[in-house]
């Protein structure tokens, strides 16, 4: 891990594992089977091969086994320490670290007893020690693939977290280690337990000072019975003593997508009475869906298209908006759609404006590479979502859609309630036309679809 490699790694294995006592009987989860060996022991293998020197064992239920069989850790090529809890007396997640704050160092990793993460430790802690925030969770985009989606994520920050946040509103998951300052934790030593560390994660968002660090494949844990059938068949198949799991290379899969512009084409413009002109909204009361944007999201999807939203919010940078708006205003549209079966299966957003307001200091003014009609976004989702450009399309109601999406590689379909006339003149002028051209979504699906299948 780098000059920091002896950083130390708190492992919370005081748990009941009530959904595996069926399984586990009397055994403690971090001591089950898998693959020839106590779960524990991959985990120990993952961390010493990745230089962690310092681990701390939050034991509670079962504890007195766990400590039995693994001892000081040092078989493992580790230094082990202990703390113990009162199993008799619920502290939850964050109570047990609050428990444990005596042996706390000023910097810690936090994992799970029953999760295997098969991760570079090395970038995660360099990524921390150098994101200017007391606290970063490792997240991964999931799009409720392994478990219910919980997290989303912008410019390097967690920017909503909810465990049981709505289908569809929130893309990523929290992966299950977190780094924090040990300070973080001290705020909560008067806290009357149980607490969850969901609570202190919701209260690092809300002062925005939860970094983000994506990794790159999916996550295991043992919680649950089919979960351990599903480790046991990667330790024993793809990741054998011969086959390191950091090391293997997954065979990738490119899928088409649908990328969506979000204003206009998903849901409808505003009037801005500032300014006199239409805008995005920026309330969630202010968003109503297209006609024919959700049923035509449910046609793609029947055909095997990923749908992706890109969308340029440069009131961000301008400062009329803010990203808890932002992030507000894709909820309540994620919403909507979701009660018409509709869903996306990710969202990206280009917060940046080359100017900006004039007197108004902004992060985000710039001349980014992700501001449509630049193909950023697209090429962005394509590389993390194993997105085929060629095979899929660009769908939105504005020239800079169509240039965005030709860029990427993609075919492109313009939306459009104007006279179609006008604007094939207008595209040959511009020199840079559709792939289709279609008089609005609610009366074009058929047509959207016949050529998409083509």
């Amino acid at each position: 891990m780098a000059s920091h490699s002896k950083m130390q790694v708190v492992i919370l294995a005081g748990g009941l594992g009530t959904r595996l006592q069926k399984v586990a009987g009397n055994v403690p989860k971090a001591l089950m089977p898998v693959a020839g060996r106590p779960f524990i022991e991959h985990q120990f293998q993952m961390l010493s091969a990745a230089g962690a020197g310092d681990v701390l064992l939050c034991v509670g239920h079962l504890g007195d086994k766990l400590e039995t069989h693994v001892g000081d850790g040092s078989r493992f090529g580790l230094r082990v320490r202990y703390a113990h809890e009162d199993p008799t007396r619920l502290l939850g997640t964050g109570g047990a670290l609050v428990n444990a704050l005596p042996l706390l160092q000023e910097t810690f990793m936090v994992m799970y007893g029953d999760s295997y993460l098969p991760i570079d430790y090395a970038a995660f802690l360099h990524a921390f020690m150098n994101c200017g925030h007391p606290a970063m969770m490792s997240v991964f985009r999931n799009n409720g693939q392994w478990d219910h989606s919980n997290t989303r994520v912008a410019n390097g920050q967690v920017i909503s977290y909810d465990k049981i946040a709505p289908l569809g509103t929130v893309d990523y998951i929290d992966y299950g280690l977190t780094a924090f300052q040990r300070q973080e934790i001290e705020t909560y030593r008067d806290y009357k337990p149980p607490l969850d560390m969901a609570i202190i994660l919701k209260n690092l968002v809300e002062r925005k000072a939860l970094a983000a660090w994506e990794a790159p494949r999916r996550f295991y844990e043992i919680g649950k019975p089919e979960g351990l059938a599903e480790l046991e068949e990667f330790l024993t198949t793809e990741h054998s003593e011969s086959q390191p799991p950091l090391t293997a290379i997954d065979a990738v899969v490119l899928h088409p997508a649908i990328f969506l512009d979000r204003d206009g084409t998903l849901n409808e413009m505003v009037y801005d009475e500032t300014h006199g002109l239409l805008d995005s909204p920026r309330r969630p009361e202010q968003v109503k869906l297209v006609r024919g944007a959700a049923a035509f999201m449910c046609r793609a999807r029947e055909l095997g298209y990923k749908l992706i939203v890109v969308t340029n919010q440069p009131g961000i940078a301008k400062g009329t908006l803010t990203l808890a708006e932002l992030e507000a205003v894709n909820q309540s549209l994620a919403k909507l759609l979701a009660a018409e079966a509709a869903r996306w299966d990710a969202l990206y957003f280009c917060p940046h404006h080359p100017s900006g307001t004039p007197g108004t200091a902004s992060e985000f003014v710039r001349d980014c590479d992700c501001r449509k009609p630049k193909p950023g976004l697209l090429l962005r989702a394509a590389a993390e979502l194993d997105v085929d450009l060629k095979s899929s399309w660009m769908v939105g109601d504005g020239l800079n859609d169509v240039q965005a999406g030709n860029s990427a590689g993609c075919k492109t379909a313009l939306v459009t309630h104007l006279k179609l006339e006008q604007v094939e003149r207008f595209m040959r002028l511009e020199g840079d036309a559709p792939s289709l051209l279609v008089p609005g979504l609610e009366n074009s699906i058929d047509l959207l679809i016949r050529e998409m299948i083509r």
